[in-house]
This record gives C-alpha cells, structure tokens and sequence, in this order.
C-alpha cells in the first residue's frame, strides 16, 4: 500500500474515533436531561427545595435520588422538604424561627408568607406548636396543591399526634403559664404533658399549678410570699391582685397556712372557674390535706400564740403536730399553749409581765383584760407566780371554752368526777419547812390542797405561798393575827378577814374565797361579816395537840371517806412527815386530793357566804 494511501486511512481513523467518543460524551452529559423528563419540571422542583431550604445547589445524587423517588411516588413535596429541614445540614444554618418560617411558605408555595399569615404563626411557633403543624396546614391548602401539580409532584402530608399541635391555643396557654409561672419555655415532652393534665378532669390547671409549687426549679427561685401570690394571680387568674386580696393572701400566709391553701382558695372563686371553663380547660381540683390547712382558723389562732407570746415562728411541722394531735384528743390545747410559754424565747419576747398578759388576752379573746384581772395578774406575776399558772388561770375562764368552739376544737364542758374526793386542809402557816414538804409529798400525785394561812405570816414566808398557788394549791383565809373572831365586832371581824386577804392578794394576785375561823368558832356576828363560806371540817387530827405522826396518819385513814374535809396544821414537822405517809395512801386508795374549792365544785355545791361547811358530798 502506497504510504499516502496509509497516511489517509489513519487519519480517517482517527476522525471516527474522535466522533465516537464526542457522542459518548453528549450521550452522558445528555442522561440527567433524560432522567428528570417531563420538560424538567421535577428536576427544578428539587432544584429549588436545595436552594430554598439548604441554601445550596443539588447535587448530581441528590437529584437523582429524589428524583427517583418523587417519580415513584416513594417520597412526596412534604416529606422531602420535612426531611430536608430535619437534618443536621438545615440546623447547622442558625436560622431565626421568622427566618424558617419564610422558608416553608417558599419551598411550599413559592412565595413568602404574607404580614398576616407571618403574624399569625410566630406567635404560635413561639407559642411551642411544632413546625408540623405549619406544614400540615399549608399541606391541606389548594395553593399548595396547585403549587405541586405545576412541578407533577405528589402533595403529600404530615401526621399531627402531638398534644401540642392537636389544639393550639392550649399550647399557647401553657406556654404562657409556664413563662409565669417558671420564667421559661418547656421542652417538648413537657409541653406535651401540661396540655394533656390541662384536659383532664382529674387533674386540671389547679393540681398542675399545685405541681408547680412543688418543684426544685421553682423552690429554688426563692420568692417571696408576696411574689408567690402575684403568681398565682397572673397564671390562674391573668390579672394582678388587689391591695386588699394581696394583703389578705399574705396575712393568711403569715399566721400558718401553706401556699396549697391559697392556691385552693384562688381556685374556688367563680371567675376563675369562668374563665378557663370558657376556654375548654379543665380547672381540676386541689385536696388540701395538711391539718394546718384543713383548720384555718385554729392554725392561725395557734401561729399568733406562738408569735405573740414566743417570738417563734411556729414551723408547719409544729402547726401539722400540734393540730392533728388537738383534734385527735391526743393532746389538750391548754398544755400546748402552755408548753410554748415555758420555752426560753417567751421570756425575752415579753420581757414586762403587763406586756405577757395584754399579749395572752389578745391573742385569746382579740382584747384586753379587765383592768382588776390585770392586776392581779401583773402582781402575782411580779412576786414569782408563773406565767404558765396565770395562763392556766386565764383559761379557766367560760370565754375560753367559747372561744375553742368556735375554733372547733373540742372542748369538754363537763368535769370528770372522780370517785371519791377529800380535801385536805392546813391552817396557821405558812412556815417553810413544813408547807414546803407537804407541797412536795402533793406534786407527785397532783394532789391539791388548801392553805388557811394567817395573814401576818404571809410576807415573811412569802415563798410557801408562791409556790403553792403555783402548784393549784388554794389559799385560804385564817385571820390576820389568828384572832377568835367570835370575841370581837362585827367590824373587827372584817378587818381581820380583809387585812389577811390583802396580804394574801399583794403577793400572789389572788383573792381568798373562803376562810376558816380560828378553833372552828363562829356566830351570827362573824357570820355576817367574814363575807366568805366558812369552812369547818369534819376529820380532826389533833395534830397540834399530839404532835404524833402515826396519830396523825391513824385518824386520817381510819375515819376519811368520801367528801371530807381534813383539818391539819402546816407548822408542825411531824404533820409534814405523816402528809408524806398518807398522801400516797389516799391515792392507793382511789381518793383524788382536791382544794375545797375544787371539792365543792366536783359536788355540786355553790358554796355561800356566811354559811359554815363541815363536809361537802353533794
């Protein structure tokens, strides 16, 4: 072959081959145009969801993925744009919820949200509802549909199953109340549980509030009573309290009661129950359960005693303790009251004996005493009676029991009379070393007695007598100088009762309601003129004639029987020694040790003035 023949068939060679690989080349540059067919409508729709939502152009395998599955019906417009912004590729943009919110309504309907439409859903996404919701609604739209049919791409949708989708102005609620309330957004799963309580009967916006309370987070928030208040106020009733329902809150606050109790009564007011009834919310009920709430007016008179007399806050352990045990009948509330003026802070909180008594008779009645009382009182107070002993003294009185009622504690109105009852009696003390015995032989048992003391003798044994109104003992009236009073005027008889009882009431505070004439003499002058029941007896000891301890002791416990009236002597040792014997006897023998007071009263019997007892049984 000639060599330009050779020459030309190279080159022809050559031409083909370079005409075959520029084919293969259009060929394969020419596939995604073949793929993405249908005028390429399908290929820009992607195209613009990448651009749109990612902010970047589709890859080669991005289009063909979704084109892929959009052309098979795999994948729909909804379920490629939620799968794009799900990712970590949308997150990573750091875009502003107005921002995201712009990018659904472009990638849906290739347009941005109008003012309105923009309004109207960031304050629900703000509100917590999901973007799912968004999608959803704009999903169900014939925009939306007509939006797809121009790029042939199925519609599709998003399931809405989260509470806070399902009723949006609830979520917005919430939201709302948990801004207020914990001063932040809830998670989701958070979000999702208030709505669904919020729906319920058995729970509803005053448990879910009580839960609130409740928590560390908010606990730990450290408000105030009155910032807590407000707070209940702006959630449950969405305006601000009053000056006057603010102060009522706080003071029921301050004198015990839990916040459960204010969110309780907060719930029980019609216009809360209107307000959120209207809005389909359900209000939900509170179950107060502490005593200290379930007994409001009872918790704050007890919290003021505390205050008042003891400058103690009493803690809702105490209150809960003390008024579950109170009405329970396990412990009386006089000796809770009293319990509370031996603690040492009560001293320095009343540090005047006026201030203690002015301060008992507020807290107890809301007033004050009756000048006469007060100063009986203040007197006794000042020479050593106990604060407890002139509390109980206080109480005794019928208004106290009244003031219980009202207060629903129980009270018994009626004593329990004991079996057998005496009273034993000791005249012409006091003397020390005798009357402090015998005062010692009654405590264990909580045995009273009766001293007729002698009113020149009062001062210089001042403690004996101190000590024995401390102890319940009653002091009785014997003379001022032991004078037999049947030898002497009317007038003489009155000052020598009068003058004894004053130095009885100059020391202790108390006034003597009976008396005992000397020897037991009386007549119609003396009768007319001691202005108290004389009191005889009718078991003799002759104490002071045998100055025998074992006499003593045989004349007591072989003549003594129900409702008698003992006469001994606080002078003599051997009378303190043979109190010592018979006193635990007496007990043994079921005798309960009362003054002639108390004895009258356990009897029956209104004792008279003028009038002579030699036994009191009823």
């Amino acid at each position: 072959m000639k060599k330009s023949t050779r020459r030309a068939c190279r080159f022809s060679f050559r031409v083909v081959t370079f005409l075959l690989c520029l084919a293969v080349l259009v060929t394969l540059f020419q596939i995604p145009s073949r793929i993405f067919q249908k005028e390429d409508v399908l290929e820009s729709y992607i195209a613009r969801s990448f651009s749109v939502i990612l902010g970047r152009d589709a890859t080669i395998e991005d289009l063909r993925f979704w084109y892929q599955n959009l052309q098979k019906g795999n994948a729909s417009a909804v379920s490629m744009i939620d799968n794009l912004m799900e990712g970590s590729e949308f997150e990573k943009r750091e875009l502003s919820l107005d921002q995201k919110l712009d990018i659904v309504y472009e990638s849906m309907l290739g347009r941005p949200a109008d003012e309105n439409g923009k309004e109207y859903w960031l304050r629900y996404l703000n509100g917590g509802v999901s973007k799912a919701l968004l999608v959803h609604t704009i999903a169900n739209t014939q925009e939306f549909k007509s939006f797809c049919s121009g790029y042939s791409v199925k519609p599709g949708d998003v399931s809405i199953t989260e509470e806070r989708d399902l009723d949006p102005n609830m979520t917005l609620l919430v939201s709302k109340l948990s801004r207020t309330v914990l001063g932040k957004n809830l998670d989701n799963m958070e979000l999702n549980s208030w709505i669904a309580n919020l729906g319920n009967n058995e729970v509803g916006l005053s448990t879910l509030m009580l839960d609130i309370l409740k928590r560390k987070e908010f606990v730990e928030k450290g408000y105030s009573r009155e910032e807590t208040v407000r707070i209940l106020f702006e959630s449950m009733l969405e305006r601000e309290p009053s000056e006057q329902e603010l102060t009522e809150y706080i003071d029921i606050l301050e004198h015990g009661v839990s916040m459960e109790y204010v969110l309780d009564q907060i719930s029980k007011l019609p216009e809360y129950q209107m307000k959120w009834v209207t809005q389909g919310v359900s209000t939900g009920n509170i179950t107060l359960t502490q005593p200290r709430d379930l007994h409001y007016e009872l918790t704050g008179f007890i919290a003021r005693f505390y205050e008042k007399l003891s400058g103690h806050v009493a803690t809702e352990e105490e209150l809960n303790d003390g008024i579950g045990k109170i009405l329970s009948g396990d412990l009386k509330i006089t000796d809770m009251l009293t319990s509370v003026l031996e603690s040492p802070e009560s001293q320095e909180t009343l540090a005047s004996n006026e201030d203690f008594v002015n301060a008992v008779y507020e807290v107890l009645y809301g007033t004050v005493p009756d000048a006469d009382l007060a100063e009986g009182y203040r007197i006794g107070l000042d020479h050593g009676i106990t604060r407890a002993k002139v509390l109980k003294e206080i109480m005794k009185a019928p208004s106290f029991n009244e003031k219980m009622t009202e207060l629903g504690v129980p009270v018994t109105t009626e004593k329990v009379i004991p079996e057998k009852v005496i009273a034993l009696t000791f005249d012409d003390g006091p003397y020390t070393p005798v009357t402090f015995r015998i005062l010692d032989a009654l405590k264990p048992y909580d045995g009273h007695a009766t001293f007729f003391v002698v009113g020149n003798r009062v001062d210089p044994y001042s403690e004996c007598v101190i000590r024995a109104v401390n102890q319940d003992c009653e002091i009785g009236n014997h003379t001022w100088n032991h004078t037999t009073l049947t030898k002497i005027s009317g007038d003489s008889v009155a000052k020598q009762i009068n003058d004894c009882d004053s130095a009885v009431y100059n020391l202790a505070g108390v006034h003597t309601k009976v008396m005992r004439p000397v020897g037991g003499s009386y007549n119609n002058t003396v009768a007319n003129n001691v202005g108290r029941p004389m009191i005889i007896w009718s078991v003799d000891t002759n104490d002071w004639k045998y100055r025998d301890s074992n006499h003593v002791i045989n004349e007591i416990l072989n003549n003594v029987r129900d409702g008698d009236i003992i006469l001994m002597h606080d002078i003599y040792e051997t009378t303190a020694a043979a109190v010592e014997y018979v006193v635990p006897e007496l007990i043994e023998r079921g005798y309960t040790l009362v003054t002639l007071s108390e004895l009258a009263e356990y009897k029956g019997i209104d004792l008279k003035a003028g009038e002579a007892y030699f036994s009191i049984r009823g």
